[in-house]
């Protein structure tokens, strides 16, 4: 296609490597001379760079953009569609699946390793604790938890540390009796027990007041639940995901979190790795949004390769949260672009 668009000109793909070295895929001969280069990539890591040899005009380098665009879609889809091409068979146990959960985007090498890990713990119960910076994904880890586990047709509750009122902590965890401490007017069965069965995910674990942590520990080592204004403990099936953004070893120093509980959310622990150091995963996020937040029924926008550029040139110290948070932003305004460039992009 590029030939056609530039007839008489030099043409040539090459792929790049980690270390700015090309090699080359496809050449077609023409005159030597200077080149006008567009880079692409196929969403899962590999980078390519297309090459015309000059002069061109300015309306065969605006087709030369759309061409490496519509190709880097193609070369994404065409790498997926291999990804999840084998499935195991009904009932089969589960492996690690290519394509993962919806919200699971993995291209770097960290992140793929991460999703295989997880698979591999799907017949477990054990505790499991997720940390990692703020924005970076925890949330989206716990739920590919539970969705690759044996636990998938089974609740998953999510409770969070910190955004809860300190006297209610034990109530909305433990669950309570009608009439056991002033306002309670009915029974609640508490996250734990809803999530009988599934996948209990307490996020923000660090923000766990400390006399609630040793009831805490109780129910990870017996499986049993003691609601407020109960007698007897009911006992349940529930795996527990905790997550913080926190230094839980440096709140055990400072008297903040109980030693004992720190040992024991710590049975499996997993680390997600913050945006900036798996860049790979940058334009495979990017375009999952863009394709999560276009309306049904419409395509979505094609990021060209100046918005890839700008894209990976930044440090994201928001982390994936900043990145979902400036592709909503640019697809805020109307009219709905259908081809994002740079200018497009307001980061910061």
């Amino acid at each position: 296609i590029a030939g056609e668009l530039c007839p008489g000109r030099a043409v040539r793909l090459e792929e790049l490597d980690s270390a700015g070295g090309a090699i080359e895929i496809a050449a077609r001969p023409g005159p030597g001379g200077s080149r006008v280069a567009v880079e692409l990539g196929d969403g899962l890591g590999r980078r390519l760079r297309l090459s015309v040899g000059s002069p061109v005009d300015e309306e065969q380098r605006a087709a030369l953009q759309v061409v490496s665009a519509v190709a880097a879609l193609a070369l994404e889809i065409a790498g997926l569609r291999g990804l999840s091409a084998a499935r195991p068979p009904s009932g089969a146990p589960r492996a690690p699946e290519p394509g993962g959960p919806a919200d699971f985007v993995a291209a770097s090498p960290s992140m793929l390793r991460l999703r295989g890990e997880l698979a591999r713990l799907s017949g477990s119960r054990a505790t499991i604790i997720v940390t990692g910076e703020s924005g970076t994904g925890k949330e989206v880890v716990a739920r590919a938890i539970h969705e690759l586990s044996a636990r998938a047709a089974g609740p998953y509750v999510t409770f969070n540390s910190a955004t809860v009122p300190r006297d209610l902590f034990e109530g909305q965890l433990f669950g309570f009796r009608k009439g056991s401490f002033t306002g309670a007017t009915g029974d609640h069965p508490g996250v734990i027990r809803a999530a009988d069965g599934g996948t209990l995910f307490l996020d923000e674990i660090g923000e766990l007041p400390l006399d609630v942590q040793p009831k805490l520990l109780r129910f990870l080592d017996s499986g049993e639940v003691l609601a407020l204004g109960e007698r007897r403990p009911v006992t349940v099936n529930v795996r527990v995901i905790a997550a913080t953004h926190r230094d839980l070893g440096e709140l055990v120093r400072a008297g903040r979190f109980r030693e004992d509980l720190y040992y024991r959310l710590q049975v499996i622990p997993v680390h997600v790795a913050p945006l900036r150091e798996r860049p790979e995963d940058v334009l495979a996020l990017a375009r999952f949004f863009l394709r999560r937040m276009t309306p049904p029924g419409t395509e979505p926008p094609l990021l060209l390769p100046d918005a890839e550029d700008k894209l990976r040139a930044h440090r994201w110290p928001g982390n994936v949260r900043e990145l979902r948070n400036v592709i909503e932003r640019c697809l805020a305004f109307e009219p709905r672009p259908s081809l994002i460039g740079a200018g497009d992009l307001r980061i910061g």
